[in-house]
């Protein structure tokens, strides 16, 4: 699969003058004893099919399906679900999808689509490639990278920004006719996004300084001290359609040392991929 462009298929379609907001949720994967990395090292693969998730990942993972269900709407909405490749991710994902099923919430069809944009790791560390196998890009000759440290992110905020421009570009007007072809595998449903990545997005605040701030939510946290999703919990972010590239921010009570959740209104600046504070 093609995943960029299966992406973009979701995201750019014709017409839809009833809805307003579309919700995109992001979940950081669940706790893991990182099975997968050994894996890695003994066969040079990513393996999407190792359930690495302990059974406390798992039961906080489905706490938070609980969550994101309560602004789900099962008459009118569909949940499609985006994917970092790494195999916590996706583990994570199943149980999601699990969860959400049991409740009656309708899954698209062609779930999960797998996003590099969503996966971990600093631009110069690994991706996956054919069959899982691991692809270096940009790799630098002093071994930058090292099997033991992957999933340590090193937060750079530029891949997040990338995946929320497409978010960012609807408008109201391009996404009508999607939802109300009889061929569209969206059964006449609003797209609701749930997107598993890594703590690279979900990570800001002064310790250590030079790396969270480059990620997403150090951008639009600044001031924070400390801001850390946790393993397992989701933030939302909810676009305005009218308004492209306007947005908000919503992290949850256990992300910041106030224990109450926050909300953040935005723009997306799609010239410089910059986020600004609106009020």
């Amino acid at each position: 699969m093609n995943s960029k462009k299966e992406f973009e298929k979701l995201t750019t379609p014709e017409k839809f003058e009833a809805v307003r907001f579309l919700k995109v949720f992001i979940v950081r994967h669940g706790l893991t004893e990182y099975k997968e990395r050994e894996s890695v090292k003994k066969f040079g693969k990513w393996n999407p099919g190792i359930h690495d998730i302990t059974p406390e990942g798992e039961d906080e993972l489905r706490d938070t399906a609980l969550r994101i269900i309560q602004e789900i709407n099962p008459k009118t909405d569909i949940v499609v679900f985006l994917s970092s490749p790494r195999a916590r991710a996706q583990s994570s994902m199943r149980i999601l999808d699990d969860e959400f099923r049991q409740r009656g919430i309708e899954i698209y069809q062609e779930s999960p689509v797998l996003v590099e944009m969503l996966r971990s790791g600093g631009d110069m560390s690994p991706v996956t490639g054919d069959n899982n196998e691991i692809k270096f890009q940009d790799q630098p000759q002093n071994d930058y990278w090292d099997i033991e440290e992957e999933g340590e992110e090193q937060p750079q905020g530029k891949r997040f920004k990338k995946f929320l421009s497409y978010f960012a570009s609807i408008n109201q007007t391009l996404l009508a006719e999607k939802i109300k072809k009889t061929s569209s595998r969206l059964n006449g449903k609003i797209p609701v996004f749930v997107a598993i990545t890594h703590g690279e997005v979900t990570h800001a605040g002064a310790s250590p300084a030079p790396v969270y701030k480059k990620s997403f939510l150090g951008e639009v946290f600044p001031d924070k001290k400390r801001l850390k999703l946790p393993r397992g919990r989701s933030m939302k972010l909810v676009f305005d359609l009218e308004n492209p590239g306007n947005f908000s921010v919503t992290i949850p009570p256990e992300t910041s040392l106030s224990g109450s959740s926050e909300t953040k209104n935005l723009h997306f600046n799609s010239k410089n991929g910059s986020v600004e504070n609106i009020y």
